[in-house]
């Protein structure tokens, strides 16, 4: 199965969200966007399943300027198009993401956002739960990214005012589940001063099982400028997600790994201002709060091994540019921009009453 393919089975299906999301950020402005295709099919008494069109804004210079939009869409407008011979398809009514290309619209006049997209495939992905714990029941929920460090092209309508992109870094993922993790923090760049080839991608979440909280489990991913070709690194086994070391606090993620020849130190972070939390809902109806900066910072540190000992082989940064959340069960009431559930607008013929229901990351 394709890392971007449907893992909804239907109508019938409860108990279960899907998303497929992008980010990217101006290099030059420091303007950055975040927009999610989203279905929701809550357990049953939960609410009633439905589809979602979501963008956010961030300008650098304003960051509480910015827009946030929810468009509610019914099921009915839910396409797969996928394809053995064409590949990758979804639609959202009329906004589709498919192998190379992301549009959509919401909101409205004045109050809207529209994207058309593209980027070339580069072979550049990552799988950040092992099978193993999906098919044990230890992962309720997974990620996967099949475009995960991508140039993109197109044209993006804030208002109507026209931004054409050319060139501008960023990701298309996915993720879908039962149930979101307890809390997590997460982080995405490939747009790094020192080298434009390097990617970074990291998660580190925690979980609970039968009323415990689980340690947290951090899958990385690492790419760097080599020759002849750059070279990958991963920390993904089940050998490893629970031996890196991961500490978050307000505004920050440091986290830490290592393998036989490589030492990985990392600090994620983004001011509290240019963050803005987001209320998702798990298919059981429980709530939680996904604090998001696509303008966020990131600073690695990768050291070889000199016989027995760690030398600095390079630094790696990233300002402005880096993909990065915290997400908990509460709101941080320190992050002043917020977008609740009750903002969202019913659209398409979207009958029901609004209710609170499910989203990812």
């Amino acid at each position: 199965m394709g890392l971007n393919d449907v893992r909804w089975q239907g109508k019938r299906h409860r108990g279960f969200y899907e998303v497929w999301y992008v980010t990217l950020v101006d290099p030059a402005s420091g303007d950055a966007y975040w927009f999610r295709y989203t279905i929701d099919a809550p357990a049953a008494g939960k609410g009633e399943s439905e589809l979602g069109l979501w963008a956010f804004s961030t300008p650098a210079k304003d960051p509480r300027a910015g827009l946030s939009l929810h468009d509610r869409l019914p099921l009915s407008k839910f396409a797969d198009k996928t394809t053995e011979e064409k590949g990758f398809r979804v639609e959202f009514g009329k906004a589709f993401v498919d192998p190379a290309r992301a549009t959509g619209k919401t909101g409205s006049g004045e109050r809207s956002i529209e994207w058309d997209l593209k980027w070339e495939k580069n072979g550049v992905s990552f799988e950040h739960v092992p099978m193993v714990l999906e098919k044990l029941g230890v992962a309720q929920s997974a990620a996967s990214s099949q475009n995960l460090a991508v140039l993109f092209d197109g044209t993006i309508k804030v208002g109507g005012k026209s931004i054409k992109v050319s060139k501008w870094p960023g990701e298309q993922s996915h993720t879908w589940g039962k149930k979101h993790a307890d809390s997590w923090a997460w982080a995405h760049c490939n747009a790094f001063e020192e080298d434009k080839d390097a990617v970074f991608e990291g998660v580190s979440a925690r979980v609970r099982k039968l009323g415990l909280l689980l340690p947290a489990a951090t899958p990385l991913f690492l790419r760097l400028a080599g020759t002849p070709e750059p070279r990958e690194i991963s920390w993904t086994s089940v050998f490893t997600l629970w031996s890196n070391v991961s500490r978050v606090s307000a505004g920050r993620w440091d986290f830490e790994a290592d393998s036989p020849e490589v030492l990985l130190k990392g600090t994620a972070s983004a001011p509290l201002e240019r963050m803005i939390a987001v209320e998702y809902r798990d298919p059981d109806g429980e709530p939680l709060w996904c604090h998001h900066a696509t303008g966020g910072d990131l600073a690695l540190e990768v050291y070889r091994r000199t016989g027995a000992r760690w030398s600095l082989d390079r630094r790696l940064t990233s300002k402005g540019t880096t993909a990065f959340e915290l997400t908990s069960r509460a709101r941080d009431p320190e992050v002043g921009r917020y977008f609740d559930l009750s903002q969202a607008i019913a659209t398409e013929g979207f009958a029901p009453p609004p209710v609170a229901v499910a989203s990812a990351s």
